[in-house]
């Protein structure tokens, strides 16, 4: 993983759909994104994911890759269900946080859902994690549940295309 970013890295970042043939990349994303979660309670999940779980997740749903500069430096895993997109797992390399990474890679998946004909995407957020929380309320994330340690987050976006269009 590349370990320094500058504020202007946007413009040359690449982001695109991915399989399982990429969980090895995604596996580490995760791994290095949430490093240190394990001491929330409940603890995070995430951290003793194996490869193989995430290699399943790619499949049954996929993954999102950001590229930049030739390093792969953020990861998402979508899953898509009936009546929108769920977003699982933002991970960001922690030597390039706060450079807007996660909000291109929301913004990309926003654009995609879209496209597929999705009218929402929705994301867990725990609350322990209130940077997390604000992130996605200003992209326009709104609550819609609470399951106690974590809440259910909500973006409305609008279909460019019915999902029973072909395309």
């Amino acid at each position: 993983m590349i370990s320094q970013a500058s504020p202007q890295v946007i413009d040359q970042l690449h982001i695109s759909w991915c399989g399982p043939e990429a969980a090895q990349v995604v596996h580490d994303l995760t791994q290095a994104a949430f490093a240190g979660q394990e001491t929330l309670e409940p603890p995070s999940g995430a951290t003793r994911e194996t490869l193989e779980v995430v290699r399943a997740d790619l499949g049954a749903g996929r993954g999102v890759l950001a590229e930049l500069g030739g390093g792969r430096v953020a990861a998402a895993r979508a899953l898509f269900l009936d009546d929108h997109l769920h977003v699982r797992r933002v991970s960001v390399d922690p030597g390039f946080r706060r450079r807007g990474l996660a909000s291109s890679v929301m913004g990309w998946l926003h654009h995609e859902a879209a496209d597929l004909g999705y009218e929402h995407v929705s994301l867990g957020v725990r609350k322990a994690l209130p940077s997390n929380r604000l992130l996605y309320e200003k992209l326009g994330y709104y609550e819609v549940e609470d399951h106690g340690f974590w809440v259910e987050l909500r973006f409305d976006v609008r279909p460019r295309r019915s999902r029973l269009e072909p395309g």
